[in-house]
């Protein structure tokens, strides 16, 4: 993949989809945004709610079925997104200061007296991000990206047919971060050798638009799997 074609791909998503960019953009440098509690291990109610009203802006059709159906059942979905953010919280926090770029998905990394992989604990993250909560792929993925912009793509049905991932399962899911990870190197790689910068100033040329280049690697994907 040539770096051209993904900020070629990341400006088209800006003109074509500047709605989401605003919603993204406004929610990430909002008061009760996740700067507030991603690297804490407690999550309020109203926290998990301006959560759930950026998932519904993002058009996360499952959430808004659940958000706007009866009042008992919201609540209870509600209760239930909280409790799993703290779960995710509970394991991410070991992943603190990662990112894509980067990351030693084999590396050792002790948890609670155990001895686990980088993958494994991402895997860790993904189901307490949603299969233990039945929430589906693509809520699952926002809410990691939410947690650590940096380290976690987000991904929804078109992407994964589009990378031929099957069902989107937490191990499809780390196997899409390590193929994300590979084509963002190669992207590096290339502007370093082009334009003789070093590591960071080409990471900072393929995001112009200052997203993380998780963001941008998402927004290549949206753009390529419609």
């Amino acid at each position: 993949m040539r770096y051209e074609e993904i900020q070629k791909g990341a400006r088209k998503y800006h003109r074509r989809y500047s709605r989401y960019v605003e919603k993204y953009d406004g929610y990430f440098a909002s008061p009760k945004g996740p700067s507030k509690w991603r690297n804490s291990i407690t999550v309020t109610r109203e926290q998990a709610e301006e959560l759930i009203k950026f998932l519904i802006d993002f058009d996360t059709i499952y959430v808004r079925m659940k958000y706007h159906g009866k009042e008992k059942e919201r609540d209870k979905f509600i209760d239930g997104l909280e409790r799993n953010l703290k779960d995710v919280l509970r394991w991410s926090r070991h992943l603190s200061g990662m990112a894509l770029v980067g990351v030693n998905f084999s590396k050792v990394i002790v948890v609670d007296d155990k001895k686990l992989s980088v993958r494994e604990v991402m895997k860790k993250c993904y189901l307490a991000a949603g299969i233990n909560g039945g929430y589906k792929p693509t809520m699952s993925s926002k809410i990691l990206h939410v947690v650590n912009p940096e380290l976690f793509i987000m991904w929804d049905d078109p992407i994964l047919s589009y990378y031929k991932l099957g069902g989107g399962d937490h191990g499809k899911y780390v196997d899409f971060l390590q193929c994300m990870q590979q084509h963002a190197n190669s992207a590096i790689d290339q502007i370093m050798d082009e334009q003789n910068v070093p590591c960071e100033e080409a990471v900072r040329l393929l995001t112009p638009c200052r997203h993380s280049l998780s963001k941008v690697l998402d927004e290549y994907n949206f753009i390529e799997s419609r």
